[in-house]
């Protein structure tokens, strides 16, 4: 009897060791979802503790939704040009500026939608899916935008304004 309990308990340290011997991908993948209305990122991170390797690995999947944030407002910003003219350096100038006012705040509103994390080797590594809202980005870009009196008089006019203030509308309700 004693025998069968220790070749069980090897079987099931063996069993466990196995599988952590593995390169540990399979551990950190998420299934990202496809809602419209928000952006989505990962990040990972690693330390000594716990909280801090979540919150490095909150910063770097943050960085990442900024970057996306970038890119669609870079994307805006092409449209209101090519229909209010690329001829006014000012008026670029100020959308620059708003939009990285917008993307360098700090993510209002993002939270951390799923994380895991496993100890190994005397650190935690930790890795979460951050979820950000794209109403919250459309309004603090709106609300940079009125704050300059000669971009939002130019921008209120044109078709993409219209149809940011229709798409937090849509997501309001």
């Amino acid at each position: 009897m004693r025998n069968k309990i220790l070749i069980s308990l090897m079987s099931l340290l063996v069993l466990i060791f196995v599988g952590c011997a593995g390169t540990g991908g399979g551990w950190q993948t998420f299934t990202m979802p496809t809602n419209p209305d928000y952006l989505f990122a990962t990040g990972n991170g690693e330390s000594k503790q716990l909280q801090l390797a979540i919150d490095k690995a909150a910063l770097n999947a943050r960085t990442e939704i900024g970057r996306q944030m970038e890119l669609k407002l870079n994307s805006l910003q092409k449209s209101f040009a090519e229909e209010v003219g690329n001829e006014d350096p000012e008026l670029n100038q100020l959308y620059s500026a708003a939009t990285k006012a917008v993307v360098s705040t700090q993510l209002m509103g993002s939270k951390i939608k799923e994380k895991k994390y496993r100890e190994r080797n005397g650190k935690y590594e930790a890795v979460v899916m951050v979820e950000y809202p794209l109403q919250e980005a459309n309004k603090a870009l709106v609300n940079q935008i009125k704050k300059e009196k000669n971009l939002y008089t130019r921008f209120r006019a044109s078709q993409g304004f219209k149809e940011l203030e229709a798409e937090i509308e849509k997501m309001e309700n």
